[in-house]
């Protein structure tokens, strides 16, 4: 796909996505083809401007799919001008990064999942169509699918010690729980495995770490100091757990 054409769906779905967070404004942003991402986007910061990048294939592949997935971009940019912005970005990304992931996998999910705006108290079933990525999947299969994705990317994560990825997926999966168990109307224990996660962080530090991320404060900076300081207590522990292994 051409560049002017994706340029033009990015920026119709920068629009659409204004409508669904129930804002007025938003940050420029540049747009750049890298087709080695693949099936991937990201959004860095370093240029001044960020600078949202793409494969030339994303958005013929996934058609209206490809919506979520630029949301969750779009919500990296939104939080990189809104929150903390008396901080420098290199000050900011330490104590932003978990509060703005989590929050673009909601902003995701809810997309996926018909929401009319991100404010919406909208319930669905196991059984409702999601709409996101390659595949086709109702909720139930959805929450199996990543749950087991969840799971077998971190053993890899694990076997590579590499603490980063560790936090950056659990935290992916942990929005994911929240979000089933709001928002599902039929009861989604079975599926999840939030044991898992729990045994992986330490069950008080998760505790710690959800209850921050389900309550933000984000115009208080001690909230986005307590939640990079349980974060680093998580890295730690994981890191000393690794290093007896």
């Amino acid at each position: 796909m051409q560049y002017n054409k994706i340029n033009n769906i990015i920026n119709s779905y920068k629009e659409e996505y204004k409508k669904f967070m129930l804002i007025s404004t938003f940050p420029d942003f540049n747009i750049v083809i890298d087709d080695t991402l693949g099936a991937n986007l990201k959004t860095t910061f370093d240029k001044g401007i960020p600078t949202f990048l793409l494969s030339s294939t994303y958005i013929p592949e996934l058609k209206s799919n490809a919506r979520p997935g630029v949301y969750h971009e779009l919500t990296h940019i939104l939080h990189d001008s809104t929150i903390l912005t008396g901080l420098n970005k290199q000050q900011r990304e330490p104590y932003i990064k978990w509060y703005t992931e989590y929050y673009a996998t909601q902003v995701q999910m809810k997309a996926a999942l018909g929401f009319n705006n991100y404010y919406e108290n909208y319930k669905f079933q196991l059984s409702t169509k999601v709409n996101d990525w390659i595949y086709k999947k109702n909720v139930a299969e959805d929450i199996a699918y990543k749950t087991l994705d969840y799971k077998s990317t971190i053993q890899s994560f694990i076997k590579n010690k590499d603490i980063y990825h560790i936090i950056l997926h659990s935290i992916y999966y942990l929005s994911q729980i929240n979000f089933w168990n709001k928002y599902c109307k039929e009861d989604v224990s079975k599926l999840i495995d939030y044991e898992f996660i729990s045994l992986l962080l330490g069950k008080h530090d998760i505790e710690i770490l959800d209850g921050l991320l389900k309550n933000p404060e984000i115009d208080n900076f001690s909230y986005f100091s307590d939640l990079n300081s349980i974060s680093n207590q998580i890295s730690n522990k994981i890191i000393m757990k690794l290093n007896i292994l």
